[in-house]
């Protein structure tokens, strides 16, 4: 049961992140094995007394940015913005790429549609002499 309190507590602070590196994931490492020792010490632990000991998720994550240098973070916060940037203008660009070609099929849909299509017989008839 305290493998389940101490994973869902990490989540929780790990989801609080806004960018998660590097340096997230040594912090994160770093509370994993504080939240475990103290989990060995008290066998019977719950959600509570983990937040009293440790803090809430949003705490944690507050105190670990008041403990970084500030570049780092505007960096890996640019960095998040530009990928998501980048993703929404590939998407639009896939869209509309997809309302084009749609709009295409469907003009030749209309011009086959419309079109005559005939059918030709054409016999040949073969004579043998005798």
């Amino acid at each position: 049961m305290n493998r389940k309190i101490e994973k869902q507590y990490i989540r929780k602070v790990r989801q609080s992140l806004p960018v998660y590196g590097c340096k997230e994931r040594a912090y994160i490492k770093k509370l994993e094995e504080h939240l475990q020792d103290y989990c060995d010490e008290y066998p019977d632990v719950a959600e509570e007394d983990i937040v009293k000991e440790f803090g809430t998720p949003t705490s944690v994550v507050s105190d670990y940015f008041c403990e970084i240098d500030e570049d780092y973070l505007f960096r890996k916060l640019r960095i998040r913005n530009h990928v998501r940037i980048s993703i929404f203008v590939i998407t639009a660009c896939i869209i509309i790429l997809n309302i084009f070609c749609g709009y295409f099929y469907y003009k030749e849909y209309q011009a086959t549609r419309n079109s005559n299509i005939t059918k030709e017989e054409t016999i040949t008839v073969i004579k043998e002499e005798r």
